[in-house]
């Protein structure tokens, strides 16, 4: 697989800084009081708005549960869907996304309906950027596992029904919550539906371009679809991957990350490579080719060089590789 050699160089001359956390120029550091869920919660970069978003488990309406903050560092906010329901006592986030000048958290609103033996409520919220909701609606039957919104606002949510058999398993709705439409067939998977909840690793769903991109773990394969639903590519990782572990002393590997390469051909994927039987692994950095072309380590396996092994990698911003020091609270780009 071809690669760009300026942004390798870039990657390789920043491996000591990587390594010792050291922040330079370009880096955004965190400002409190958002730095401790960068810390410790879970994260969720956003390509399309360059927004890093993160998101915990809370009980206290009191204690937001989301913060964002932009690549740049500039723009920071926090929003507690908890409290949008006086009435509930918990609000289990599914997924978050970011939308034009806005954030969106799909989740199950708890309000004693499982002592009632009644289906609760799975909402989506959508807050602007100073944390003031400005859209609520409900989805239910729909159980949303990932979340990703296009430039025009318009929400794709991969999931399945709690009522009944999922025919399809991603629903389009309009920026207002209005269903527009299903598809990607639970058919074209070997286990239907149960796609939606992968076994070998977390499913990636997002917008790349004019593209919604579907990455489904339990069968290493990408779905490509235009905005309309229409399949247009399914590139199967399994050979590649399996290639990368022979090639490094490994006996199997999977993606932990993908992340847009900047180019439509390849796309940049963290990778965790097993030894024999599933005691150790490795992490590396690789660049998965889209086109048939052989995909190409850009770092040793020992996950030290760009510091991989310690720093989520985010996305893509430019020709930069964006990570996060949780450490620090520092996105480092490369």
């Amino acid at each position: 697989m071809r690669s760009t050699t300026t942004r390798g160089g870039l990657a390789m001359a920043a491996s000591v800084l990587l390594l010792h956390g050291v922040a330079t120029a370009g880096d955004a550091v965190i400002a409190d009081p958002y730095a401790a869920y960068f810390q410790q919660g879970k994260l969720r970069f956003d390509n399309v708005q360059q927004m890093l978003l993160a998101y915990r488990r809370s009980y206290d309406p009191a204690d937001p549960a989301l913060a964002w903050v932009d690549a740049e560092g500039g723009s920071a906010g926090r929003a507690s869907p908890l409290k949008e329901f006086p009435k509930a006592n918990a609000f289990d986030i599914g997924a978050v996304a970011a939308g034009p000048q806005s954030v969106l958290v799909s989740g199950v609103v708890q309000a004693g309906e499982k002592a009632l033996r009644l289906p609760p409520r799975h909402v989506i919220l959508t807050y602007d950027l100073a944390g003031t909701l400005r859209r609520k609606w409900v989805t239910n039957p729909w159980h949303v596992h990932e979340m990703a919104v296009d430039r025009a606002g318009n929400v794709y949510a991969l999931g399945h029904r709690i009522d009944a058999h999922s025919a399809n398993l991603v629903r389009k709705y309009t920026r207002d919550g209005v269903l527009e439409r299903e598809f990607m067939p639970a058919a074209m998977f070997p286990h239907g539906e149960n796609a939606t909840s992968a076994e070998r690793g977390p499913n990636q769903f997002w917008v790349e371009g004019e593209r919604l991109c579907a990455y489904m773990a339990d069968i290493d394969e990408l779905l490509e679809f235009d905005f309309d639903g229409k399949l247009q590519r399914r590139t199967s990782f399994r050979e590649a991957l399996a290639r990368l572990a022979r090639e490094h002393g490994g006996v199997r590997a999977d993606l932990v990350k993908l992340a847009g390469g900047g180019q439509a051909a390849n796309l940049l994927a963290k990778v965790r490579i097993w030894s024999e039987g599933d005691e150790k692994f490795s992490v590396a950095l690789a660049r998965l080719s889209l086109d048939g072309k052989r995909s190409q380590m850009l770092e040793a396996t020992d996950g030290d060089e760009l510091g991989t092994g310690q720093f989520p990698l985010l996305g893509m911003n430019g020709d930069s590789v964006l990570f996060l020091n949780r450490y620090t609270a520092t996105i480092l780009r490369r």
